[in-house]
């Protein structure tokens, strides 16, 4: 939790949330949320929509479907709800590599 990455930054703005409220943002900005020092659960569900999935790159596609795939939650949860949300899973049956998936902070952020 020192790391620089995980310090507030200059200009960030804080988005204050009560239980309930939705907030929907653009994954491609830089976005995090604060520790929770509260000793109470905070529970959290992203939805990531993707509205041209066939329109993406090939590499993002593919990085896409990979990380549905290859996640046992994501799996079992396809696997549990099929029939209704087969159409909401994305398939991407080409060739080409994932792009690398990295969430975690580094010193290429400093």
């Amino acid at each position: 939790m020192d790391h620089l990455t995980l310090q507030p930054a200059a200009g960030e703005t804080d988005v204050e949330v009560q239980a309930g409220d939705v907030v929907i943002g653009d994954s491609r900005r830089l976005h995090a949320s604060h520790a929770n020092y509260s000793g109470q659960r905070r529970t959290m569900i992203t939805i990531w929509y993707w509205p041209i999935y066939s329109q993406l790159p090939a590499e993002v596609q593919a990085l896409i479907s990979d990380h549905v795939t290859d996640n046992a939650d994501w799996v079992r949860w396809v696997e549990e709800t099929t029939q209704a949300t087969s159409h909401l899973v994305p398939v991407y049956g080409g060739n080409e590599n994932a792009v690398i998936w990295n969430n975690q902070p580094s010193d290429l952020l400093i």
